[in-house]
């Protein structure tokens, strides 16, 4: 298949490029070209990729750009919204019929970022209905590795618990869905490989819920660290919401759960940070 990858050097999407690389030509959209070459991976720019959607039949598009809050507003929309539409603007009219949307499971109301992800869903399920796309869009909970950035939450957790720094957290009464970033991997290959037909919204996790507070507690107790968990220092966010995928939809089509969240972060805990 020749699938076309937005988002391609994100952590997610770098796994998603890897694990679809073997017997597909992927070609991946990006501002930079430090991907490794590889025979399968085509790297081009965010200008060339009208020419690729002309000259090449594309099987499957897959979006997985994320601008997150850090960003100033304007990156966040361009990055979220606008830049994705434009693709999926220009793919439909030639003639792509399959696109694998990576949504967030976060409502819209939490902040800028969930609100223009989800929004790009609504325009999903337009253009499903108006040009006869299979828009498939996953609504993704709280994914996580062993090699992910250290800037994301639960390595910079731990980063801090080697150094035995104490920690301010929100309460941590809010309850996340940890689903590993290979699970998400095996979610993402099943809905390609179903067949199905139209739009569909599709919760990827594991289906279990845990506090924050409970899996902070979790990993300071596997790495015996000494540093104060400071809970409540900081303010929890307006409109903090739960958030548990129910994955029954995509244990439908086959998928099965490989990673628990202890075994999940055991993995991440011990394999890079040791």
């Amino acid at each position: 298949m020749n699938i076309v990858i937005m988002g391609a050097t994100g952590y997610l999407g770098s796994y998603i490029s890897a694990s679809l690389e073997k017997a597909n030509s992927l070609f991946i959209i990006c501002n930079n070209r430090y991907l490794p070459n590889r025979e399968n991976f085509f790297c081009i720019s965010k200008e060339e990729y009208t020419s690729v959607f002309e000259k090449n039949q594309i099987d499957f598009i897959i979006n997985c750009m994320g601008v997150y809050q850090k960003k100033n507003n304007k990156e966040i929309v361009e990055g979220n919204l606008v830049f994705p539409l434009q693709v999926m603007d220009t793919a439909a009219k030639c003639g792509v019929r399959n696109i694998v949307n990576i949504n967030t499971a976060l409502p819209e109301s939490l902040n800028l970022y969930s609100f223009t992800k989800r929004d790009l869903g609504r325009f999903g399920n337009f253009y499903s209905n108006q040009y006869g796309l299979n828009f498939y869009n996953l609504l993704v909970e709280m994914f996580y590795g062993a090699d992910e950035p250290e800037e994301r939450f639960l390595s910079s957790i731990i980063n801090k618990m080697k150094k035995n720094a104490d920690i301010e957290l929100t309460e941590g009464t809010q309850k996340r869905d940890l689903v590993h970033v290979e699970d998400v991997c095996q979610a993402v290959r099943l809905i390609m490989d179903s067949g199905l037909k139209g739009y569909y919204d599709i919760p990827v996790g594991t289906g279990e819920g845990h506090t924050i507070r409970e899996t902070v507690e979790y990993i300071h107790k596997k790495l015996n660290s000494s540093s104060k968990l400071l809970f409540g220092a900081i303010p929890m966010r307006q409109n903090e919401p739960d958030s548990i995928a129910d994955i029954s939809f995509l244990e439908g089509l086959g998928y099965k759960v490989r990673y628990s969240w202890e075994k999940g972060l055991e993995k991440m805990v011990f394999r890079n940070f040791t």
